[in-house]
């Protein structure tokens, strides 16, 4: 029995580690450099959206002003049955509508999108969704990190006003996930994840990519195909893209099985990363794959409850106890690393009661954790909106 508890230990101590070491990497205070941005790359921001006639409009309003002289923007206005196409043009954009209902999904949206860039090829290619808020400046930030390497803005999710704790807590874990481990990544001198919005990619990069996986974490998917060839992505902390969580329950239940759905299944690929490190020369690529191994907080606080329940069983039947301080200890700096995370990032949104009351509030996630472990998502759903 307690070999057991050991071994199941050892597998959830791993990830808590890596995520440990990014938390304080990130909230190590550093001088924020200013990025050199070469006004003459010409940028093309690139919004993939199906039936987003609603909203398009205020997301096209934080993206137009940031452009220079060369750059543009192009919906994909992807099998719509809305008004997202006349909207879009309305704004200002330049709209490719796309009518494919064998190939649906964001994938197919974005690669049928760069096919399209393709007829007047720009320097840089940035993807935003059509729910987000691209922040002022993060434009030319893209501009000046995704010359050679992809990069990654920092993609945070807010909580409606009047959220639910349950809501408020999704909103700090989305955070860290998007926000606190790529900085401390990057602090530490190692690559990030794609996390959706906000992804930059050089053109002769991005012409080349796997664009078209089908999968619901696309980002993720691409993330890993370009470390795997060598090229990973970079964290841009200079750039902020936003957008809200639904305020319905039911979709915001649905939207985050389907990206657990997506998650879990990617971490898989660890190893894929593993090789790439030793085919490339890459050591930084192992650290990618660390990063991959971490599963979502909706698993990872229950799995270390499961170890410290199976540590107390072990002490009663082996007579050992040391298994359970050690899980106590682990559990407990999981539990440490985010309360640091809030203190430094998010205190100013998310009250101290939503973390006191995290277990309980965590539930939701915990039942959509255990859907998306069994239950297949591929589809493109486009979440309801407010």
């Amino acid at each position: 029995m307690t070999l057991a508890v050991l071994v199941a230990l050892a597998l959830v101590a791993l990830p808590t580690l890596v995520v440990v070491v990014e938390v304080l990497a990130a909230s190590t205070r550093s001088a924020r450099a200013t990025p050199v941005v070469d006004p003459s790359l010409r940028v093309a921001v690139l919004v993939p959206a199906h039936d987003e006639a609603g909203g398009i409009g205020a997301t096209l309003a934080t993206i137009t002003p940031q452009l220079r002289a060369g750059d543009r923007v192009v919906v994909v206005a992807d099998n719509c049955t809305d008004d997202t196409a006349a909207v879009a043009r309305a704004a200002g954009a330049d709209v490719f509508e796309r009518a494919d209902l064998a190939r649906v999904g964001k994938s197919f949206a974005i690669a049928s999108g760069v096919t399209y860039l393709a007829a007047d090829e720009p320097d840089i290619v940035i993807i935003v969704d059509a729910d987000c808020r691209v922040e002022v400046g993060a434009i030319d930030a893209l501009r000046a990190a995704a010359v050679e390497r992809p990069a990654q803005a920092a993609y945070v999710m807010r909580a409606p006003e009047g959220a639910p704790p349950a809501r408020l807590l999704s909103e700090l874990l989305f955070l860290v996930r998007n926000l606190v481990r790529p900085l401390g990544l990057s602090r530490l001198g190692l690559p990030c994840l794609l996390t959706g919005a906000g992804m930059a990619f050089p053109w002769p990069l991005i012409r080349g990519a796997p664009l078209s996986s089908g999968s619901v974490v696309e980002d993720l998917q691409l993330a890993i195909d370009l470390a795997a060839d060598g090229t990973p992505p970079r964290f841009c902390s200079g750039a902020r893209v936003t957008s809200a969580f639904p305020s319905a329950d039911a979709a915001a239940a649905a939207q985050q099985t389907r990206w657990l759905w997506g998650v879990l299944r990617t971490m898989a690929q660890a190893p894929r990363l593993v090789a790439a490190a030793v085919r490339h020369r890459q050591p930084a690529l192992i650290g990618l794959a660390l990063e991959l191994l971490v599963p979502p907080f909706s698993l990872l606080f229950p799995s270390w409850a499961l170890v410290v329940m199976a540590a107390v069983v072990a002490g009663f039947v082996d007579g050992a106890w040391w298994p359970l301080v050690a899980a106590a200890a682990g559990a407990t700096s999981c539990a440490l690393a985010i309360v640091v995370a809030w203190a430094r990032f998010a205190r100013d949104r998310v009250p101290l009661s939503v973390l006191l009351g995290a277990p309980i509030y965590a539930l939701p996630a915990l039942r959509a954790a255990l859907v998306a472990m069994v239950r297949r998502r591929q589809k493109w759903n486009r979440t309801a909106r407010d």
